[in-house]
């Protein structure tokens, strides 16, 4: 599918199907030449909250309205996830790989400040004078347009603040969005200089989020924006060479700091002679440098911080919240932090795990062909591209079906009462369509608790609708991990060895505690009667709604593993270890023989050890161990790019995070599974010396 322009208000009907009937989805970004191209970077899961049933003379809140009223949580990785996912696609360079994950951290922290959903830290003389009693002239420097002070002022503090905006400010940010073009992007030579380097990050990050906000606050708000005229001599000289080994290899040019932060003060000044004396000035910045200049030269300053506090890791920031002055909600629009997202990191995606459904943002599209024009600024378009996924549905306002796993008969919905038991899902006996993580906290809740209301139970994993937690619910109920009493949920102490089973990633016991599940059963006993599961079977005891969910937990407990293309895989076998050693040569040497190199991809071989021998990829990594400690097997790697081809080659495995478990998502052909701490794109198995 090509790419094609999207507005804001298109974008959020792609958004409200990626994220309807209460699913998460994914957020990852991406910067094609510091990663490279299709490498993404996860920053989380979003949620969804429309509202609940309305009359019909109402209109629904549904997914649409929440996405453009602030009605989303954004849950954000912890600090360590968040170094895993970045370092996981920066190659063996000699650049620091700690200086592209601060680069990132920094970008990342502006954007959420500029969209306001974490608010900057002023200084306690500062709140002491806001809300703004008078008016008064705020002059910002470079920092203040980067971290989130400009937009502040702008939102909270007009019409009482006037705006005024340097040139050198505009001059320091032209300065990187050249340096960031013409010494990165558009050079092929310094482009392969640049792959993993922090400053091609920086450079980006700097470049394109502060020219976006500029031009963002001129076109799409109400604010006014003053700026006034020093001429073009004083400006002269300010660009030099940079001194930094890592921006020289680049060729780029730095604006001499203190030349610049010394413009912007006498700026400040002379638009302090513009005004009557009584009229008070202030100089925005989170530069403490700036603000002692400032200060020593007798200029007032609004000093804040947006880069140290408050910290995001692993917070979950909301669309909805409190005006920090009046009583009332102000609310940030998903589309607004997405694009804020994409045009300042390059480009971003944001998929359904469930529907596979995705939509991609791109702010300097990697495609050729593709231009750019005026009427993008201000109309705020930018190129997307959107994959509808396996299952998704139209956005209507109809209020009741939305939430369903199935769509009844819409004749005979008008005759049921508004009692959910009429929609129970014991009337789907083909499986339950729901979230694993979800159903791991209410697990963890129940565990905990031994007893919960239905409501609470429901508020626990934040599902709005009752006939959607039902799935929840009745997928336990139908293993006896739970007892129901009218309204209350009871532990069982299946669930509790259940939960254990889990905590202890004791993979038998949590396939045989799935296994009581009937609807599962039902499906492990087809699979394994067949073996191999052709990918459209028809026969299959499955609802297609409920199918990624049993296919997770199924390759979580190393029941089966689905192998795209070629359907699911029984993989019950886990064997001897000097049959294993055999079977692990055997099947290098087949796929070496299709082949001209002895060198063959990791994903494959793993593939082709489940589709032959049904050996799930989990037993053999604990296998191929094994054999290497003793000498069966001689094991040799190679840690190459990762072949971006084979994306959809994944599987889920069970992790267990702060004592929470949860399912991550593992790339076969990534290499960074089978050999921990060593990267295994490709992989070469020698002489099974005891076991031949």
């Amino acid at each position: 599918m090509e790419f094609r322009l999207l507005s804001q208000q298109e974008a959020l009907q792609f958004i409200a199907e990626i994220g309807s009937q209460g699913n998460l989805f994914e957020i990852d970004l991406g910067e094609d030449i510091c990663f490279g191209t299709d490498k993404w970077v996860n920053v989380g899961r979003i949620w969804l909250y429309p509202g609940g049933q309305v009359s019909e003379t109402e209109t629904r809140y549904d997914e649409f309205c929440a996405a453009k009223f602030g009605g989303f949580e954004w849950q954000l990785p912890t600090t360590d996830k968040l170094r895993e996912n970045i370092f996981k696609f920066l190659d063996s360079s000699s650049y620091p790989k700690e200086s592209v994950e601060k680069a990132f951290r920094e970008g990342l922290q502006d954007v959420i400040r500029r969209t306001l959903l974490l608010l900057p830290v002023f200084d306690v003389e500062t709140i002491s004078r806001i809300p703004l009693q008078r008016p008064i002239t705020i002059v910002t420097d470079t920092s203040a347009v980067h971290q989130g002070g400009l937009d502040f002022v702008c939102r909270f503090l007009t019409p009482w603040a006037r705006i005024k905006v340097p040139a050198i400010v505009h001059m320091e940010i032209l300065a990187q969005v050249d340096n960031y073009l013409s010494k990165i992007r558009w050079s092929s030579d310094n482009k392969k200089k640049a792959q993993s380097n922090p400053a091609t990050l920086r450079q980006h990050l700097l470049s394109q989020g502060g020219q976006r906000t500029l031009l963002r606050l001129e076109f799409h708000s109400d604010a006014e924006m003053e700026r006034g005229d020093l001429g073009a001599d004083p400006l002269r000289g300010i660009v030099t060479s940079s001194s930094d080994s890592e921006d020289k290899a680049l060729g780029l040019q730095n604006v001499t700091r203190s030349f610049a932060d010394r413009l912007i003060v006498e700026t400040a000044r002379r638009f302090q002679t513009e005004v009557r004396p009584s009229h008070p000035l202030a100089l925005l910045t989170s530069d403490r440098g700036m603000a002692r200049m400032a200060m020593a030269e007798g200029i007032d300053v609004l000093f804040f911080q947006a880069r140290s506090v408050p910290k995001f890791d692993g917070r979950t920031l909301t669309g909805t919240l409190f005006h920090p002055f009046k009583p009332s909600l102000y609310t940030v629009s998903l589309t607004t932090l997405l694009w804020e997202l994409a045009v300042s990191f390059g480009c971003l995606r944001i998929h359904n795990p469930e529907t596979n459904a995705s939509l991609q943002l791109w702010g300097i599209p990697s495609s050729e062909g593709v231009t750019w024009q005026p009427l993008h600024i201000k109309d705020d378009l930018l190129w997307g591209q959107f994959a509808p996924g396996t299952s998704t549905r139209i956005i209507s306002v109809q209020p009741d079906t939305s939430s369903f796993a199935f769509v009844p008969d819409v004749t005979a919905s008008k005759q049921q009462t508004s009692s959910s038991s009429l929609l129970n899902t014991d009337l789907l006996p083909e499986g339950y369509a729901f979230s694993p993580d979800r159903m791991f906290q209410l697990i963890k809740s129940l565990v905990e608790t031994r007893e919960l209301t239905t409501e609470i139970a429901q508020a626990t994993i934040g599902l709005k609708h009752q006939e959607r937690f039902n799935l929840y619910k009745n997928f336990l109920r139908s293993g006896s991990f739970i007892e129901i009493h009218g309204d209350r949920i009871k532990s069982t102490q299946s669930l509790m060895s259940l939960w254990q089973s889990i905590l202890s990633r004791d993979i038998t016991s949590f396939l045989n505690y799935l296994r009581k599940i009937p609807s599962f059963e039902k499906v492990y006993n087809y699979v394994k009667r067949l073996k191999v599961v052709e990918p459209h079977d028809k026969e299959l005891p499955l609802r297609n709604k409920a199918k990624s969910t049993y296919i997770r937990l199924g390759e979580a407990a190393c029941a089966w593993l689905n192998i795209t293309n070629r359907g699911i895989v029984i993989t019950d076998n886990k064997p001897e270890l000097t049959d294993f050693a055999n079977v692990a040569v055997e099947v290098y040497k087949l796929i070496c023989s299709q082949g001209d190199t002895e060198w063959v991809l990791t994903g494959l071989w793993l593939e082709e050890l489940a589709f032959r021998h049904h050996i799930h990829p989990i037993f053999v990594r604990e296998l191929l161990e094994k054999a290497r400690f003793q000498k069966l097997l001689d094991v040799y790697v190679e840690g190459s790019t990762p072949d971006t081809r084979f994306e959809q080659h994944n599987f889920w495995i069970l992790k267990i995070s702060d004592a929470i478990p949860q399912l991550e998502k593992i790339f076969l052909y990534h290499g960074d599974f089978l050999i921990p701490g060593t990267a295994t794109v490709r992989i070469k198995v020698e002489g099974a010396k005891n076991a031949s």
